[in-house]
């Protein structure tokens, strides 16, 4: 027997320490229900059950942000609808004007009807927002873009693919009043299964296979003609004067050199009045054409644009009429950028990229087609219904698109629901502690601790007996 190294204590000791040690990590697991409390409990499944609870923790914020889409798409839907209401009136109204028993003061009481509904459609495209973001303002439409200034893109199809398209020459051709007629393209990388064609008074739209249309918005006449010639002098002038039957005619022409506003070229004003006596009554024409050869020189200018605009004035016994009309314009090396940009990123995912992108149209008269409309005369309301139409057919399918946008979005609401409580599932297997078996553990621990601490304590008592043999 000895009594300097207790071996006995020593051993009996240590088995409490680590009988004690097990004891306290399943107390802790009892208390806190987590079989995992730190990472020396199990370091791998430590690290993937984190991985685990963030992607858990995102599918419930993608979750939240997909139901904030579903309200956003709701407020969108309403006020097109409520602009679809107007439209709807104001064809009604347009058909009433398109009567032939309504007189002059029966029209123009329905026009006046017709700019307040146009007014309203207006207010309500400015003023419907979604947490203080306007949405009907083109703000979440798709961007694309041209290398000419004057020339915009009004809006693509979904089906667009994004990238760069080229048309080497476009020839716009006006009609009437500045309004555009006809468009012509040719040498462009679209190929020949593209058509392009005249839309609006002033828009062309490039269409082709798999709903593939691209609109856009050119200058009218007047914009193009924006310059100052009040500090220019023509470099050259001729006059001419030619007898007629009744009269005679004076044709003055003007050459100038333009170099304005980041153009440079040539204009050349060519002014004819005819001055005639038919049947006692005198009558003056007064025929202006304008012939416009300029090359932009500017960023965002580049090109060769040729225009042509004649205007007719003619005075007779009866008043005056001023009649316009324009020839052509020609672009060259128009660039088109299809960006796909612009649509509101919707993160419906807890990982990069998972988004939906929501396209909210832009609303205004002029994306309606139903800006300049004139019901006040009985051929004017006949043109506002078909305009009214197109309007009515452009809600409709932006309706369609966001009402396609909003069941993807519940569709992907139910997923993540499901994704959630299967990735809940799995985290719970890692972290979960199984109560009936912690418990049987903890009997365990608890028993090997109160054995340990009982032979402890005989073990600590041995020494003592060594005293019998030193009496």
């Amino acid at each position: 027997m000895k009594i300097y190294y207790n071996i006995a204590a020593m051993q009996a000791n240590n088995a409490l320490a680590q009988n004690d040690t097990k004891l306290s990590s399943s107390i802790q697991r009892l208390s806190s229900g987590l079989k995992i409390n730190s990472a020396q409990d199990n370091p791998s499944g430590l690290a993937m059950a984190k991985r685990m609870r963030a992607q858990i923790d995102g599918l419930e914020r993608a979750n939240r942000n997909s139901q904030d889409g579903v309200s956003l798409i709701n407020i969108a839907d309403g006020a097109l609808g409520d602009v679809e209401e107007m439209l709807q009136r104001m064809n009604e109204l347009a058909i009433q004007s398109a009567n032939g028993t309504m007189s002059a003061s029966d029209r123009q009481a329905i026009q006046n009807e017709v700019e307040q509904l146009q007014a309203e459609i207006t207010r309500v495209a400015k003023e419907t927002e979604f947490n203080s973001q306007t949405l009907m303002d083109g703000s979440f439409d798709l961007k694309g873009f041209t290398n000419n200034l004057t020339t915009k893109v009004v809006t693509y199809s979904d089906t667009v693919p994004t990238g760069k398209y080229t048309l080497d020459s476009l020839t716009v051709v006006y009609g009437e009043e500045g309004k555009i007629t006809d468009a012509v393209k040719t040498g462009t990388d679209l190929g020949p299964e593209y058509k392009i064609e005249a839309t609006d008074d002033d828009k062309v739209t490039i269409s082709g296979e798999n709903d593939f249309a691209i609109t856009l918005s050119f200058p009218t006449p007047e914009e193009m003609a924006a310059f100052d010639f009040s500090a220019l002098t023509p470099t050259t002038t001729t006059t001419t004067t030619t007898p007629t039957a009744n009269g005679e005619s004076v044709v003055v022409t003007e050459e100038y050199t333009i170099n304005q506003n980041g153009y440079q070229g040539t204009y050349i004003r060519t002014t004819t009045t005819l001055n005639e006596t038919v049947d006692g009554v005198e009558n003056q024409t007064v025929t202006v054409e304008e012939n416009y050869a300029l090359t932009g020189t500017e960023e965002g200018k580049e090109g060769t644009y040729n225009m042509v605009t004649t205007s007719t004035t003619q005075t007779t016994g009866i008043g005056t009429e001023t009649k316009t009309v324009n020839g052509t314009y020609v672009l060259t090396g128009l660039e088109l950028d299809i960006t796909n940009l612009g649509a509101m990123r919707l993160q419906v995912g807890a990982n990069e990229n998972q988004v939906i992108n929501v396209r909210i149209p832009k609303v205004s008269l002029e994306t309606l087609g139903i800006d300049d409309m004139d019901i006040k005369t009985e051929k004017t309301a006949t043109e506002a219904i078909t305009k009214i139409s197109g309007a009515i057919d452009y809600i409709s399918a932006e309706r369609s698109r966001l009402g396609a946008y909003q069941n993807r979005l519940e569709s992907n609401i139910a997923n993540l629901d499901v994704s959630a409580e299967n990735m809940t599932s799995a985290y719970s297997r890692i972290m979960d502690v199984d109560m009936a078996e912690e418990m049987t553990q903890y009997s365990t621990y608890q028993v090997l601790t109160q054995t340990s601490t009982s032979m402890l304590a005989q073990a600590n008592d041995r020494p003592s007996q060594v005293l019998q043999i030193l009496q």
